[in-house]
């Protein structure tokens, strides 16, 4: 008997789609009167799920340019089916309760039909699939039907009488697929897996859960799996596809239990962190959320789309809205941030967090699992739309500022400072210091002190001669330039400080390679720009090869060090630089 009157069907059927915002209910419309007409059946007249799904399993066999669109439409009317099936039968749910626990009416699930209704034994297609194919049956291929019909001699001593396309049908029939592979349910999953599953799913829906993923119940049930065929997520969503035709929803990445649920993960993590109230780690959070996989829950918590959701420490987030501060809080720590931007142009998140901690310590003692980053971040958020918040640097709204735009800011406004300051701009942010935005901003002129660049006057040319003097190769250590008799007078007295900063920014004729500006000690080459050298790298894989040391890594630290190349016995790229050395000490002889 139809669950709906004839005349009604098609238009139930559009009002339906359209319903649940499918664009194209028309043209699926058509795709199925079209795909009707060539097989000489009315599919709108079909109500008997199990009869569209061996219709849906014989168009999946066929080829044609329309075979992607036959399927999609049928898909979608199986899915209206499952949509009457639930609403009419949404009373009588073959449920009950066993000791507290859900259990529901599948014995049915997952055994596949061994005959039909017109009596067919499928019996021997099924021993032959499940004994010969145990890892799965090729049904596209010409050379596993061959197999299928030498392997049915065998056991039968008779030939297989049926075509090819009769034979992948019956196949189909009993089977379930995923990709090139069809397996039987018992090959994927034993009888005891598959009622844990579904009970574990039941639970999950009886919990209040709107979805459950496959990767995640994949990763719950994975080692259930073992010695059967299921090996991944999407091969677990063609099982539970395969053996549950009526009950749940299945989607790309999830099932639910009811048509057309959109399920958003971000509203499932928040939900649980805004209830729990405190920070949780990241494994505590996976646990609470078997359900959704654990990298579906990581992106949720950590992407560009999160800021709600808040860093306290490595690994540990909480969510925004279990911070509530007062409204005289709010006004007063928007009080401090405008007068730090007046004064400066800019507060550091640690500057703010502890001038919080001195004013309201009351906010402290409610939230006391709050660390400095949290509190700063949690601000962040709340604040969003008053300031800029970059790292650690707050300043005015669409304004951003990085540390590097702060210590090349702090260089640039100041005729003098000395690196005491620079520490102290250090430990406020809460950063290492940008010695790059400084230089470039001031002139370094001895180990404790700076100032402007305008202060100092080079005389390019003697200074250049000077530095050649020294270096007659290509390059030289700056740390062999440590006479300065013949250096021009700059208004400061020369140094290898001094030297550097010259080098690196104001020589015509020489440049700096280093790996970079320190606190304590100038290091790295003076090279012509006139030689080949181009790159540090290039620098110190020539001196290690002309030297006479033994080339390993040990010793090729500290022979850097020692000549002033560099400032620590640490360097990452060592190993590779060691090879090339080699190499070239080799093809010097």
């Amino acid at each position: 008997m139809p669950l709906i009157p004839d005349e009604k069907q098609k238009n139930d059927f559009v009002s339906w789609i359209k319903k649940y915002n499918r664009k194209n209910a028309e043209n699926i419309i058509i795709f199925l009167v079209i795909l009707g007409n060539q097989i000489h059946q009315k599919i709108l007249k079909i109500t008997d799920i199990h009869e569209l799904d061996l219709l849906l399993n014989k168009i999946s066999l066929k080829k044609g340019k329309r075979k992607r669109s036959y399927v999609e439409a049928l898909k979608v009317y199986k899915n209206y089916l499952n949509y009457l099936q639930e609403k009419s039968q949404e009373n009588h749910k073959a449920e009950q309760y066993i000791g507290g626990e859900l259990f529901a009416d599948q014995s049915k699930r997952g055994t596949a039909a061994v005959k039909e209704s017109n009596g067919f034994d499928f019996e021997p297609y099924r021993k032959i699939i499940m004994t010969k194919f145990p890892r799965g049956f090729r049904i596209e291929s010409k050379l596993d039907i061959k197999r299928f019909r030498a392997f049915w001699e065998i056991a039968n001593g008779t030939e297989l009488s049926d075509n090819d396309t009769v034979i992948r049908e019956r196949i189909a029939h009993n089977t379930i697929r995923y990709r090139d592979f069809v397996y039987l349910p018992e090959m994927m999953a034993s009888e005891k897996t598959q009622k844990k599953l579904l009970a574990y799913i039941e639970s999950c829906f009886h919990d209040g859960k709107k979805g459950v993923y496959f990767e995640a119940l994949y990763n719950e049930f994975q080692s259930e799996f073992e010695d059967k065929c299921i090996n991944n997520p999407d091969m677990l969503k063609s099982y539970l596809s395969g053996i549950d035709k009526r009950k749940y929803y299945i989607h790309k990445n999830y099932l639910t239990a009811t048509a057309c649920t959109e399920i958003k993960p971000v509203d499932e993590v928040r939900d649980y962190m805004v209830s729990l109230g405190i920070p949780i780690s990241f494994d505590n959070l996976y646990k609470a959320l078997p359900y959704i996989d654990a990298d579906t829950v990581y992106r949720t918590v950590t992407g560009t789309n999160s800021r709600a959701f808040v860093r306290n420490q490595k690994g540990e987030y909480f969510h925004a809205d279990i911070i509530q501060f007062t409204q005289h809080e709010l006004d007063v720590i928007d009080d401090l941030i405008h007068q730090s931007i007046d004064n400066k142009g800019y507060m550091g998140g640690k500057e703010l967090t502890d001038e919080i901690e001195r004013c309201f310590p009351s906010i402290i003692e409610r939230y006391p699992f709050l660390t400095w980053l949290g509190l700063r971040d949690v601000l962040a958020y709340k604040l969003q739309n008053k300031f800029s918040f970059k790292g650690k640097i707050i300043s005015p709204y669409g304004k951003d500022l990085s540390m590097a735009d702060i210590f090349a800011y702090f260089a640039k406004t100041h005729d003098y400072f000395t690196l005491d300051q620079l520490n102290g701009l250090k430990q406020d942010l809460g950063t290492p210091i940008y010695f790059d935005d400084v230089y470039a901003h001031s002139l370094r002129i001895n180990q404790e002190d700076f100032v402007s660049r305008d202060q100092a006057s080079f005389d390019t040319e003697a200074t250049d001669y000077a530095i050649s003097r020294f270096c007659t190769n290509d390059y030289i250590p700056l740390k062999y330039v440590s006479f300065f008799g013949s250096f021009p007078d700059v208004c400061f007295p020369w140094n290898e400080f001094l030297l550097e900063h010259y080098v690196a920014d104001f020589s015509k004729k020489f440049k700096l390679l280093h790996t970079g500006f320190n606190a304590g000690t100038p290091v790295g080459a003076i090279v012509k720009r006139s030689s080949h050298y181009s790159d540090f790298e290039e620098v110190m894989i020539t001196e290690l090869a002309d030297s006479k040391i033994h080339l390993n890594r040990e010793n090729a630290l500290q022979y850097l060090v020692d000549i002033g190349l560099l400032a620590r016995k640490n360097y990452g790229g060592i190993e590779q630089i060691l090879s090339k050395a080699k190499l070239q000490r080799q093809r010097k002889g």
